[in-house]
């Protein structure tokens, strides 16, 4: 199952699991510069220095339907990175899980 999941990970992912075979896993990403990443609320577990971190609700009548027909959180977390090179942002789920990585 591991190697499975190694070999959907593609050597230039931005993506790394780490943690991935307990309950509490954790998702690590590599932001390159200017790039932004949007997050549920709550998800982000750490972030490199010079990563810009901002909360949106996205308008009020977005944020409600999200939040009541997806079970998202009203906010939504935008992180950019404002460094002249790579950046790590980790994010980790709310409650016990598990993360898959599926090829898109």
């Amino acid at each position: 199952q591991q190697q499975q999941k190694q070999q959907m990970q593609a050597p230039a992912s931005p993506f790394q699991l780490l943690r991935g075979e307990t309950a509490y896993p954790l998702l690590q990403m590599t932001l390159a510069p200017g790039q932004t990443v949007r997050s549920e609320s709550g998800a982000m577990v750490m972030h490199d220095v010079g990563v810009e971190i901002k909360g949106k609700s996205g308008g009020l009548k977005k944020a409600f339907a999200r939040s009541m027909a997806g079970g998202e959180s009203f906010f939504q977390v935008f992180a950019t990175n404002n460094n002249p090179h790579p950046a790590r942002i980790s994010f980790a789920p709310k409650i016990p899980g598990e993360i898959m990585m599926l090829p898109l």
